[in-house]
């Protein structure tokens, strides 16, 4: 058979054998629609959002991503992450949006379908991370990659030092002037050292100890 180009649509085809007059005639027809060639999805937006640690949650790494991606041919979209961190990477399926960002290097999406998808990863330590997106119509395959950065947590907030005074003892009373008072003290720093410890009367340094 010669082949023959038919443009977009659906068609029934019937195949006649031709035989010898005294024998019946071969025949057999088949329906099916010709579509036109699929086109590859298109990731178009992906948003990472990373948390700000703080000194009471110092290993806060949960980020949120979403990613939004459009298909010409309107087919459904399925997303795989890969986080960059050595773990299992994760596939969802895009959900069809009305709510779609639209810039100047998007192009024209007019009658894309539209789909976005969001997942949360958390990460073990702070560091440099490739993630890779993929995006798929089941045939064709749109792949972006982002660098997403986990800052060192904020140090600690520094916890102030205590101290008690050992020596003299509270109450004690010297009835003989001059006399010579013995000045001890006990302390401590749950975060650091202690460097020095100063005695005062009022404003008065008596001495110190370090």
């Amino acid at each position: 058979a010669q082949g023959q180009r038919v443009p977009v649509g659906a068609y029934r085809f019937e195949v006649t054998v031709a035989v010898p007059s005294w024998k019946p005639a071969a025949a057999s027809s088949e329906s099916f629609p010709i579509l036109p060639p699929n086109r590859p999805p298109v990731i178009d937006q992906i948003i990472p959002l990373i948390p700000h640690a703080t000194s009471t949650q110092p290993n806060n790494r949960s980020v949120r991503f979403n990613v939004w991606a459009a298909d010409p041919d309107r087919d459904a979209l399925s997303v795989m992450w890969d986080f960059g961190d050595q773990t299992p990477p994760v596939q969802a399926t895009l959900q069809t949006t009305t709510s779609y960002p639209e810039s100047h290097e998007m192009g024209s999406r007019e009658g894309w379908g539209k789909a976005t998808a969001d997942t949360r990863h958390a990460y073990a330590g702070s560091g440099l991370y490739t993630v890779r997106i993929r995006v798929t119509d089941g045939r064709e395959t749109a792949v972006k990659e982002i660098t997403v950065t986990l800052p060192d947590p904020p140090p600690a907030a520094n916890q102030p030092p205590t101290v008690r005074l050992t020596a003299p003892q509270e109450g004690l009373t010297r009835r003989v002037v001059p006399t010579t008072v013995r000045l001890a003290a006990d302390a401590a720093d749950p975060d650091g050292t202690i460097t020095l410890v100063e005695f005062y009367q009022g404003d008065t340094k008596l001495g110190e100890a370090a």
